[in-house]
């Protein structure tokens, strides 16, 4: 059994005694560079001893017997016309399968050729073709799935089945079989043309199968059969008579995209125009509003650089983390992870899972913390050949450019890349000693995972080599930077479902977004952020003036949790101490906060005086009604009219939108009219504007998935 990181390191430390301890614990410092720190710790034979991970296998492989075993138990439940339970072995038989011998990989960020070609693909061919039965098991596996899929009517995930029975080597004699449910697909996607030629060209090439007389014949009654259909299906058709292997495989049920905003920052595209970069010495760089924002705003629309999906949880692809629904696209080498689609297969394979793959035992076994596995992601999505050419440009970016300029590109844009990931705070000189150690020695386990997956040390050519002590000390350098990184940048993703009454949160992962990360937190925020699979959007919870600062919470709240217990966490995992207004304010929590509204000046936002409903600084009277005249442009208000407006929006809220149920545009307009009231003429913080923003918050959960990530 593989040792955990703890006991790794545990083991590392017990080789030291008395001085030689002391030396080691000094040699990691804030004050000191991480540089200097890799290299000590690359330079010491017990670092090597004892911090260099044990040979280890995953507990279930590869096997043709086993895929076959599950193979036969789905025929058996689909005889029983148990749809469902079939479906799920045959997707356990395509995993277990074994794949046949990969070509070499793909250099970092190049795609795989999917080894299907764009013209047209004759069914049956009279050329000779070699029946390979260790293929056939994968092949036959998909075979069976897609004809699950056909009464399912999933017909994108069948075309995508049916491509990759035909791509692992599936029988010839058998053939007309996915001939015949292509055409069905086909025809229940209303292409009708596209049909025609594939079942006319499968019955001219009937002749050419390798099976007796009767197998024949059924042939071609069954494609006769379907033949048929086409006569009958309506007679508006879409898209050309052509097909070929690799548009069935690439077929993709449901493409997920993260938009664009409508009105983005030119200078930071995933921020939208209202909202603007700044830098301060206080805060660094912040997110702060460029004119008035109003509840309800899209501020931030923004793809995560990398993501890690928990170990723990199931049923989701483990590269866009979108739920695949049991159809699984398996890694080609291992038995645990699993793709929603044959293109998130290949996107993951020519970049990071490629080098990742080999050591996925070590990382399970070693017993990771999430943000380890981000900062190891980031690195893997790199070649090694691109980190080192990054890395020396980086560097001196942090010694020539102005601290508000870092993570801006070469046309003075803000976006999501390696430099903007480079550039995020790692807070290590607030840091404490032990933490920098811990940071250092998991990057020294990572580095030599690095170098035993044989995938990530390439030369020029894409040929494994041996890397020098300046590569090993450059890379280890950057793990562990990242890791520093992802400690307090990384955003948990989380899935939102809405299971009668209840709404149910789950952690299904963590992920960088650097746009994001520039929004620094408040334990009374002014906007909300949702992540959804690999994208992210933030959205105005309340008014922010022109100038005034957007935020975000880091996970901790005044609702719910004492100032004192706040900011010790936020001291902990993030290294600064909160001074935003619930803090300064000492603001009490939820429960303790009154249920009355309090009016404020217009002019300096102070309360009114409960008696008189005067200003005590301005020495404005709200306790006359306006003329018709004042209405127009007078600075104060009638305080009986506003408590009315108030009222009014409140009894709306209450019944229409308390909390949404149909998460459309009417429910948000009667939040965040509610919020304006609220937000423009009463004193914060108060029970109702927390209810409001909790309403506003449960309908962006809900309507974004459904409205905008689509």
């Amino acid at each position: 059994m593989s040792k955990t990181l703890a006991e790794l390191t545990d083991k590392f430390l017990s080789g030291f005694e008395g001085c030689a301890i002391m030396e080691v614990v000094d040699s990691f410092r804030s004050k000191k560079p991480l540089v200097e720190m890799m290299s000590f710790l690359l330079g010491l034979p017990e670092a090597h001893l004892h911090l260099t991970p044990a040979e280890c296998r995953w507990e279930e492989e590869k096997n043709a017997n086993a895929a076959e075993h599950y193979r036969a138990l789905g025929n058996a439940l689909y005889d029983r016309r148990l749809t469902a339970q079939a479906l799920q072995m045959f997707s356990t038989s395509i995993l277990l399968a074994p794949h046949p011998p990969r070509r070499p990989y793909p250099a970092a960020g190049e795609k795989e050729s999917l080894g299907g070609s764009e013209t047209p693909f004759p069914p049956f061919s009279t050329e000779e073709e070699e029946e390979d039965e260790g293929k056939q098991v994968l092949s036959l596996a998909y075979a069976n799935r897609s004809a699950m899929l056909l009464e399912l009517k999933r017909y994108p995930a069948c075309l995508r089945d049916i491509g990759l029975a035909l791509r692992f080597g599936y029988p010839k004699r058998l053939r007309y079989k996915l001939v015949s449910r292509w055409a069905r697909c086909l025809i229940a996607l209303d292409r009708e043309k596209e049909a025609v030629a594939l079942l006319d060209a499968a019955l001219e090439g009937l002749g050419s199968l390798p099976c007796d007389e009767l197998t024949l014949a059924n042939a071609k009654v069954s494609l006769l059969m379907v033949r048929q259909l086409c006569r009958k299906a309506a007679s508006s058709s879409k898209g050309s008579p052509s097909f070929s292997l690799s548009a069935p495989a690439l077929a993709k049920e449901r493409e997920f995209k993260v938009p664009k905003l409508k009105n983005e920052n030119r200078s930071a595209p995933a921020l939208s125009s209202a909202v603007k970069v700044a830098y301060t010495r206080a805060k660094g760089r912040h997110l702060v509003a460029s004119r008035d924002i109003n509840p309800g705003e899209l501020l931030c629309v923004e793809k995560s650089f990398a993501t890690v999906l928990d170990s723990e949880v199931m049923g989701i692809c483990s590269h866009c983390l979108a739920d695949h629904k049991g159809i699984v696209i398996p890694c080609p080498e291992c038995t645990v992870v699993m793709f929603c689609s044959l293109e998130c297969q290949q996107e993951a394979l020519s970049s990071y899972h490629r080098v990742e793959c080999p050591i996925g035992p070590n990382l399970t076994g070693l017993g990771l913390p999430a943000h380890v596995l981000l900062a190891l992601r980031i690195v893997t999505k790199m070649s090694f050949k691109k980190l080192k050419k990054a890395d020396l440009q980086l560097r001196k970016e942090v010694e020539t450019r102005k601290p508000a300029t870092l993570g801006l590109n070469g046309e003075d844009k803000y976006v999501s890349s390696y430099r903007s990931v480079y550039h995020l705070n790692t807070n290590q000189a607030q840091r404490p000693d032990l933490d920098l150690f811990n940071a250092c020695v998991v990057a020294f386990v990572l580095l030599k995972l690095l170098q035993k997956s044989g995938r990530f040390f390439c030369g020029e050519e894409g040929q494994p080599c041996t890397p020098s002590h300046e590569d090993l000390v450059l890379v280890g350098t950057a793990l562990c930077s990242h890791v520093l990184r992802a400690t307090c940048n990384g955003l948990t993703i989380m899935n939102h479902t809405r299971v009668l009454e209840k709404t149910l949160h789950v952690e299904i992962g963590l992920g960088l977004f650097p746009t994001l990360s520039l929004a620094n937190h408040s334990c009374d925020p002014t906007a909300t952020v949702l992540t959804y699979q690999t994208g992210s959007l933030m959205m105005s919870l309340s008014f922010i003036q022109k100038g005034g600062e957007v935020t975000r919470s880091y996970g901790v709240s005044h609702l719910h949790m004492e100032r004192k217990e706040r900011r010790a966490l936020l001291q902990e995992g993030y290294h600064f101490l909160c001074d935003c207004r619930a803090c300064k304010g000492d603001w009490p929590l939820f429960k303790d906060i009154s249920n009355s509204l309090t009016l404020i000046c217009l002019k300096c936002s102070q309360p009114l005086c409960p008696l008189s409903l005067q200003c005590r600084n301005c020495k404005i009277d709200y306790n006359k009604p306006l003329t018709k005249k004042e209405a127009k442009v007078s600075n104060r208000y009638f305080w009986m009219e506003i408590l009315h407006k108030v009222e009014t929006a409140k009894l709306e809220f209450t019944f229409s939108a308390n909390p949404p149920v149909n998460y459309d545009e009417d429910e948000k307009k009667v939040i965040c009219d509610m919020l304006r009231l609220l937000a423009k003429y009463t004193k914060h913080p108060t029970k109702i504007v927390h209810a409001v923003r909790n309403s506003l918050d449960l309908w962006l959960m809900f309507w974004a998935p459904a409205n905008y990530f689509r």
